[in-house]
Order: structure tokens, then sequence, then C-alpha cells
């Protein structure tokens, strides 16, 4: 992971060189960030910081069993530059995309994975109808967002 720069010249932590899917097929994966080389006192944030965890999930959670916990592991001048998590894709009801958002102090500053918000005004649908509540429209606003999806 390194930093790039939105148009709005705000710095953030840019995941798997800018695609933001981490995509696995069926069976037992580990999915891994780590912080590039090339960034100078960098580490993830701590699971317990309440701003800025190293991993939240966003937009809903998986359900238990399918993840494991993050597990970030550090090097010999201290920093946490690597962030592991078990991914069970065992079974169909396991198939699914979440989303996610990462967080680093780098340097003493704190950045943030992109995140792009799904405050859409709710749109009133017959229940009997097949189209999403909200036109697609949320679920395209999330794709914008780091996503792990098991097929």
């Amino acid at each position: 992971m390194s930093l790039g720069t939105n148009s709005a010249g705000l710095k953030y932590l840019v995941i798997n060189d800018g695609d933001k899917a981490n995509e696995f097929d069926r069976g037992k994966h580990t999915v891994m960030w780590e912080l590039d080389k090339d960034l100078n006192d960098a580490s993830f944030n701590p699971q317990n910081d309440l701003l800025a965890p190293g991993f939240s999930w966003i937009g809903g959670t998986p359900n238990e069993g399918i993840f494991g916990g993050p597990i970030v592991s550090g090097n010999a001048q201290g920093t946490r530059r690597v962030m592991k998590m078990a991914n069970n894709n065992a079974n169909p009801n396991t198939i699914g995309v979440w989303y996610y958002r990462l967080s680093a102090t780098i340097q003493g500053v704190l950045y943030l994975s992109q995140y792009q918000g799904t405050t859409n005004p709710t749109v009133a649908v017959p229940a009997a109808s097949t189209e999403p509540v909200d036109g697609g429209k949320l679920l395209s606003m999330m794709t914008g967002n780091p996503s792990i999806k098991n097929n």
C-alpha cells in the first residue's frame, strides 16, 4: 500500500495499486495488506483505536466464521506494517462482497483508505418490485470502496 492524492488534494491509502477488489474463489485464503517499504515510520493503527481502527467493515458486517480478526505484525523497528486476515470461503453461505476501510499512521499523520459514502435518500418501492430500493445507486456508490469478494 502506498499514498495517493485525490482530486481535492487530500492524501489517502492506495490499496492493491488502485484495484480496490480482493477476489477469492472457494477455499481457505489469507487476505494480506502491506504498507510500502518506502513509507518511513508507517504502522497500521491498532484495532482498539476508537476513531480509526486499522481495519473496519463498512456498509455491513459479514456473518461470523467467514473471516478471522485482522492480525498485524511488525518489524525490528517496532512498526506494524503487515496486516493479515483469514478468509474461510468454504461453502455457498460464504459467498458475497464486503466493504472495508484501512487506517495507518505515517510519520505521525493519520491516513485512511478512500471511502465513498452511502447517504442516498430512501426511495419507496412497492414490495413486489424486483428493482433495488434505491434504483441501484447505493450499490454503485459502495463499489468505489475497497472490498473482499468471495465467489
